[in-house]
C-alpha cells in the first residue's frame, strides 16, 4: 500500500504523541471479535476480526499414518491464503509471497510441540494418528493480519471435535486395532494445552506501536512478531522491515508484547464455545 511522505510523517508524529489517527494509545488493540463453530461441516472452526481484519479458519482432521522420528506423534499443518476480494493493496509484493509469509508465519508457531503435544495425536504407535488440516483465509485486511490469523487459528484448535477412537489391544501375536465411533453425541475435543498466539509490535519513527491499522502497517520501518503462550512466555520472534533496531529498549518491547499475549489469550478462552461476542478491552 503507497502513502504519501506527508502521511507517513503525520502516522509518525502522532504515535510519538500516543496519540493515533484513530484516537488509541500506543499500546492499546482494537475491539477483538471471535466467533467459533461458524462451519458445521468442518472439525473445527473460527472467525476472528480485529477492526477491519476479519479471518476464517476451518479445521479438519483425519486419521493418518503416525509421524515423528519415533512414529508416535500426530501432525499439525497450515495453509493459509488472502481471498482476491480481501482489499489486498500492495505494489511490491505479489499475493502469492504474502501468502507464503504468513502461512510460513503460522506453521512455525503451531506446528511445533510448544503449541501442542503431538503425541496426543497419537493412537496407535508407528501406525496410527490424527493430522490436522488447518486452512486460513483472510477475508478482509486492515493491518495486523498475522495475530488475527493467530487468534482464530488458536480457537479453532481448541474448539475442534473429533469422533470417538477406542483402541482395541489385540491378544497375543495379534496387532492392536481402532474402532471409530461418529455418533456426533460421543465426539471429544481433539487437543489439550497451551497454544500461543502472536502479538506485533510496529515501529512508527522512534515509537513501538501494537496492533497497527493497513496506514500505520504501511508507515512502519521495522515489525517485531512475538509468540506469546498464556504463561508469558515467548515462544518465539519474527522480525520483519529494512529498519535497524535499537538493542537498548528492546526487553521492555518483548515485556509489553508478553503482557499483551496473557491478555488476549485470556479473553480468547472466554470465547472458545460462546458465539459471537466482544468481551473485555478487546469490547
Amino acid at each position: 500500500m503507497r502513502i504519501s511522505c506527508t502521511e507517513v510523517d503525520y502516522i509518525a508524529l502522532g504515535a510519538s504523541s500516543d496519540f493515533r489517527a484513530d484516537g488509541r494509545q500506543a499500546f492499546e488493540f482494537r475491539d477483538v471479535v471471535v466467533e467459533s463453530h461458524v462451519v458445521p461441516s468442518v472439525s473445527g472452526s473460527c472467525r476472528a476480526q480485529v477492526g477491519g481484519t476479519d479471518v476464517l479458519v476451518y479445521v479438519k482432521a483425519e486419521l493418518d499414518e503416525a509421524q515423528g522420528k519415533t512414529g508416535t506423534e500426530g501432525v499439525i499443518t497450515i495453509t493459509a491464503h488472502y481471498s482476491s476480494v480481501a482489499g489486498l493493496d500492495n505494489e511490491i509484493r505479489t499475493s502469492n509471497i504474502l501468502n507464503a509469509e504468513l502461512q510460513e508465519s503460522l506453521n512455525r508457531l503451531f506446528s511445533e510441540k510448544h503449541a501442542a503435544n503431538l503425541e496426543r495425536l497419537c493412537l496407535l504407535e508407528g501406525r496410527v494418528a490424527w493430522t490436522v488440516l488447518v486452512d486460513v483465509t483472510v477475508l478482509k485486511v486492515d493491518g495486523n493480519v498475522l495475530d488475527v490469523a493467530s487468534f482464530a487459528v488458536r480457537n479453532a484448535l481448541l474448539t475442534t471435535l473429533v469422533p470417538y477412537v477406542d483402541v482395541i489391544r489385540g491378544e497375543e501375536g495379534e496387532v492392536d486395532e481402532i474402532e471409530v465411533d461418529d455418533e456426533p453425541a460421543s465426539r471429544r475435543l481433539l487437543l489439550e494445552g497451551d497454544p500461543p498466539v502472536y502479538i506485533s509490535l510496529y515501529l512508527l519513527g522512534s515509537k513501538w506501536i501494537l496492533d497497527a491499522s493497513q496506514d500505520e502497517e504501511a508507515s512502519m520501518t521495522s515489525k517485531l512478531s512475538v509468540g506469546v503462550n498464556s504463561r508469558g512466555k515467548v515462544c518465539g520472534v519474527i522480525k520483519a522491515g529494512e529498519g535497524a533496531l535499537e538493542w537498548d529498549g528492546l526487553g521492555d518491547t518483548l515485556k509489553t508484547a508478553t503482557r499483551m499475549g496473557v491478555k488476549i489469550i485470556e479473553g480468547l478462552r472466554k470465547l472458545q464455545f460462546p458465539r459471537a461476542e466482544t468481551v473485555g478491552f478487546f469490547a
